[in-house]
C-alpha cells in the first residue's frame, strides 16, 4: 500500500470527516478534515504514528476564535 494511502486510512480511522491526496502527486501530501480541535489532534497523533513526516493544524477562518479586541 502506498504511504499516502496508508496515511489516509489512518486519518479516516481516527474519525476524520474525509481525507484526500493533494498537490501534484510528487510530495505525498494529504488533507484531512476534522470536526473540532480535539478531533484534529487525534487525527494528527494517528498520522504521526503511521509515519507522517510533518503535520500541522489549520483552522478554517470562518470558525477561528476571534480575539477579545475585535
Amino acid at each position: 500500500m502506498p504511504k499516502t494511502d496508508k496515511l489516509i486510512e489512518s486519518a479516516n480511522n481516527a474519525e476524520a470527516l474525509g481525507s484526500k491526496i493533494t498537490g501534484g502527486g510528487r510530495g505525498g501530501c494529504i488533507i484531512s478534515l476534522a470536526r473540532n480541535l480535539t478531533n484534529a489532534e487525534m487525527i494528527q497523533k494517528a498520522l504521526i504514528k503511521s509515519g507522517a513526516e510533518q503535520t500541522w493544524l489549520q483552522p478554517l477562518s470562518i470558525y477561528a476564535e476571534e480575539s477579545d479586541g475585535d
